[in-house]
């Protein structure tokens, strides 16, 4: 969960999340009485009989886009609408409904903006109602209930980038969370000068002692060692994969529960902001909203935080329900406490365990406790995004920062100053108007102020009632064709909908999610801008047997100056469709015709050498064959010299390619040795058998 950007599989910075709601002398429908009673859904437990699920549904302010590869739906994950609400003042937004077993109903609405100044976070808002219904029909089964201190709990398990995490041993601990540095403001604790309205979470990956090589703030990808989930085998040339915070941080939470009135944010609440042992058995291990003695323990965490805990080993002592020292200073302790730190330069000189004994660190917002009559409602807004470096620093820092470590050493490269400008977005020169110097450290701790001005747009938006200037909209349709000699893209705006500001259509090769690895070939660059009123575009400039992947943007008009992004763009330039509802997830590849006849079928390399320059080979893949002059009608089938079956593969398409990832029916990718290929021709009946070796 929480991708960023949401392009990238390689990438994931939340682990789990969890909601409790708690209340003090329930009485269920059964007549049982309870000291103390929680409904729990997460951290590992699923809600089952907690939680029960009234309505779920994707609403969009219009029709979602459909985008095509050969004709076929292309996508990631499916989301399709399911109600269309033209006056939706987000883009989007998932509505949810569940009522919980202490009888109150829950109503989440999670906003998201496709402003490109806006689209780093969701915006969620929780409204709990004291109904009564325990369960999921329609039956009220405590009309009259009176819930007595009733507590709201969320609880959040940051990661950061832990998929891709490309140091070898320590990708088990970062796959949990481990290795997360989290800081908060509003307890009082250095906040950095930010007034009570703030109050939050932010989350980062720290330093890892295990890894000696390199330092790993920042997540450079030197290494592949350890086969990750979605870990990319080329992704080795430094680029800094995690250089980004999450955060949660409250928009309002009304200070008492009332009956529908329109309360002002109440900044004492949440009352506690804390931390938890990710694992800690007695809070996540088997919640069970039946176990009285375990609610009771969850009761005095929920109202005490962490200081009600035994944890011992993080060698600080917690106090407070607004917990302080936050985690990351916990594991990284100020000189003086009562000094404000330069955030910065202090955490990016960080040399400890970020652990501190644990395997990984959970932060939690209580808001409560609150007695709630029949009908009464309780609402919080939360944002919860992420912030970062950009794709071009990550990418020049993270290059730059290997070529020090090569070169002169860690200790040295970590106190190397490099020299960018953020206005242009590109290297610079020392003295040069514009350039700032910082070590790679320090230029990763600023993702911090990117992180607190994504919260300060958030805030505007929501003050503004989501009031926000649109991008014009994409095209409603989008389709990728794959041709002989050419890939053809052709579109269809909505009606009335012509771009001022025309078109601009990028494309990248080899994969969708445009990593530059192992070179630049794989980023998207922009191929063309086109007038409003081209829906069609031939893309000649392509090479038989890459994979190409695209997406289309619709440009709007030069906008006012606005820092927020409210009523224009910083910078006043002109807003872009979001990439994302035009986006190929599955390649366009040249077709050639089908062979003349069968007798010219070629495989394609022979022999396949995984060790042989990747120009000898398929450049937009490292394991691939291709047949090529083929029928366009046929079955190829292959087998071991011993004359075992290991793939068939059925080619329906019509054009003389197809290609081959080296792997069984059984998806186990293939041995060295000696294959048979046997290839059918479903027009003529005839057959082919052609001999290759691969060699690894």
């Amino acid at each position: 969960m929480f991708q960023w950007p949401g392009i990238r599989p390689q990438v994931s910075y939340m682990h789990g999340q969890a909601l409790w709601v708690s209340v003090k002398n329930f009485t269920d429908e059964k007549g049982t009485q309870f000291p103390v009673r929680v409904s729990h859904i997460g951290p590992r437990t699923e809600g089952i009989g907690e939680f029960f699920e009234r309505d779920l549904k994707l609403v969009g302010s219009f029709e979602a886009p459909q985008v095509l590869v050969d004709g076929v739906e292309s996508f990631r994950r499916p989301a399709p609408l399911d109600e269309v609400d033209p006056e939706l003042k987000a883009d989007r937004m998932v509505y949810n409904e569940v009522n919980t077993s202490v009888g109150i109903t829950m109503q989440v609405r999670a906003y998201q903006l496709s402003n490109e100044f806006h689209d780093d976070y969701h915006i969620v808002e929780y409204t709990f109602v004291n109904t009564g219904n325990v369960d999921d029909d329609d039956e009220v089964e405590l009309p009259n209930q009176q819930l007595e201190d009733v507590y709201f709990t969320f609880v959040r398990r940051p990661k950061i980038n832990a998929p891709a995490g490309s140091w070898g041993g320590s990708a088990n601990a970062t796959a949990w969370g481990g290795y997360v540095m989290t800081d908060a403001v509003g307890d009082g604790y250095q906040d950095y000068g930010l007034d009570a309205s703030w109050r939050g979470h932010f989350s980062w990956l720290g330093y890892i002692p295990e890894q000696a090589r390199f330092n790993t703030i920042g997540n450079p990808m030197w290494e592949n060692s350890v086969g990750w989930w979605y870990t990319l085998n080329v992704d080795t040339i430094g680029r800094l994969g995690g250089a980004a915070m999450v955060g949660t941080f409250v928009l309002h939470a009304d200070g008492t529960p009332h009956t529908g009135a329109v309360l002002p944010d109440d900044p004492t609440q949440p009352r506690v902001m804390t931390y938890l042992d990710s694992d800690d058995g007695d809070l996540t291990g088997s919640n069970n909203h039946n176990n009285v003695p375990g609610m009771q323990l969850e009761r005095q965490w929920i109202e005490q935080g962490a200081p009600a805990r035994s944890y011992s080993t993080t060698g600080c002592t917690w106090t407070g329900i607004r917990t302080i020292p936050s985690q990351a200073f916990c594991a990284w302790p100020p000189p003086d406490p009562n000094t404000p730190v330069d955030f910065v330069r202090h955490f990016a000189a960080q040399k400890s365990d970020p652990r501190i004994g644990y395997n990984s660190w959970s932060y939690a917002y209580g808001f409560g406790p609150f007695d709630m009559a029949p009908g009464q409602m309780y609402r919080v807004v939360l944002v919860e995004g992420v912030a970062g470096l950009s794709d071009e620093l990550s990418l020049q820092l993270g290059r730059w920062y290997k070529r020090q470590v090569l070169s002169r050493g860690v200790e040295a490269a970590d106190a190397a100053i490099f020299w960018w400008d953020p206005k242009r977005n590109q290297t610079c020169e020392e003295g040069e108007e514009g350039c700032i110097g910082m070590t790679k450290n320090e230029w990763v701790m600023t993702a911090r102020d990117s992180l607190f001005q994504l919260v300060e747009r958030a805030k505007a938006v929501y003050a503004a009632g989501f009031n926000v200037i649109r991008p014009p909209l994409p095209p409603r349709r989008f389709e990728v064709t794959s041709g002989v000699d050419r890939i053809t893209i052709t579109w269809e705006p909505y009606p009335g909908e012509l771009p001022p500001g025309g078109w601009e259509l990028y494309r990248a090769q080899n994969r969708f999610d445009g990593i530059p690895a192992p070179d630049d070939r794989t980023r998207y660059q922009l191929i063309a801008r086109l007038p409003a009123n081209v829906t069609r575009y031939e893309d000649t400039d392509v090479a038989r047997g890459v994979a190409y992947y695209y997406y289309l943007q619709a440009v709007g008009n030069p906008t006012p100056v606005d820092p927020m992004a409210i009523n224009g763009t910083p910078d006043g330039r002109p807003l872009r469709s979001s990439r994302y509802y035009t986006q190929t997830y599955d390649p366009a590849i040249l077709k050639r015709p089908p062979g003349e006849t069968i007798a010219k079928a070629r495989i394609v390399p022979n022999p396949y050498i995984i060790a042989a320059d990747q120009d000898l080979r398929w450049p937009d893949q490292q394991d691939k064959i291709g047949f090529l002059d083929i029928p366009g009608q046929c079955t190829i089938e292959i087998y071991t010299e011993l004359g075992e079956l290991v793939k068939r593969i059925e080619h329906t398409d019509g054009s003389g390619d197809e290609y081959w990832d080296l792997t069984t029916d059984a998806r186990q990718v293939i041995s060295s040795g000696i294959y048979i290929a046997v290839i059918k021709d479903h027009t003529t009946g005839q057959q082919l058998i052609r001999k290759f070796v691969v060699i690894r």
